[in-house]
């Protein structure tokens, strides 16, 4: 049986999906890694933070990489989808997810780290249900949470 081209190599790396994408170069993922190797930080983390790339970037290449749903929250129809009262308020702040509705028993919700196992299982026990994820860029979960829709522009050209 042959076995598909992932299943060979294991999960896509980050920094090589946004090479592909042109949205960086080989030098700046060496770079990036050598600033998270000494901070202990994530690649994505660091790419962000040196200004190769934006934090929706990051956020749309982490969906890729593990073949989950991007959100653009901030997006007109993505206002729509958020439902603030499916989970306790205290809860979305702290762990900085949004609830994007209800799936029959399911719970979707957008994250914004799909590598931390730790709270997704926190919040299936806490919340009593399954639990769909989404990806989003933290920041605009954050300013979602704590302002009255106040979300920061994540297109390329404009502040972030």
């Amino acid at each position: 049986m042959a076995r598909p081209a992932t299943g060979r190599r294991g999960r896509q790396k980050l920094g090589e999906i946004l090479q592909e994408w042109g949205t960086v170069t080989a030098q700046q993922v060496e770079q990036a890694l050598g600033m998270a190797k000494g901070t202990g930080k994530r690649i994505g983390e660091a790419l962000i933070e040196a200004g190769f790339c934006k934090e929706v970037d990051v956020a749309k290449a982490l969906a890729a990489q593990f073949d989950m749903e991007f959100v653009d929250i901030a997006g007109a129809d993505a206002a729509g989808e958020i439902d603030r009262s499916l989970i306790p308020d205290d809860v979305a702040k702290k762990h900085l997810v949004l609830p994007l509705g209800r799936s029959g028993s399911r719970l979707k919700l957008a994250i914004h780290d799909p590598m931390d196992l730790e709270l997704l299982d926190l919040l299936r026990f806490r919340l009593n249900t399954d639990i769909e994820t989404a990806i989003a860029p933290k920041s605009a979960i954050k300013a979602l949470l704590d302002g009255p829709g106040e979300i920061p522009q994540l297109c390329p050209g404009h502040g972030h």
